[in-house]
């Protein structure tokens, strides 16, 4: 289906991770009162930024720091890629 990111997208990638793997790759602090971290501010930013990710899956290229267009491009290479890169829907 269109803008849904294959579960085993990270095959194509050796070595790499479009996500976290562990909670040592978060580094957050909140200026309120609670000692934990997350804090519910933190928690809140972590489900917020998941549902965009549900709406918008090809926005997690975006905060690893590839543009859709530059995506499209890439994509555009592969015989695959240029029948999907063909139908992205922005």
């Amino acid at each position: 289906m269109l803008n849904e990111v294959p579960d085993n997208i990270e095959d194509c990638f050796t070595g790499l991770h479009l996500l976290p793997q562990s909670r040592k790759y978060f580094k957050t602090s909140c200026s309120c009162p609670d000692y934990a971290n997350p804090c519910k501010h933190i928690a809140g930013v972590y489900y917020l930024v998941a549902s965009e990710l549900d709406d918008d899956p090809l926005l997690l290229f975006e905060l690893r720091g590839l543009s859709r267009d530059k995506l499209q491009r890439e994509l555009a290479k592969s015989p695959l890629g240029k029948v999907l890169s063909s139908a992205i829907i922005y």
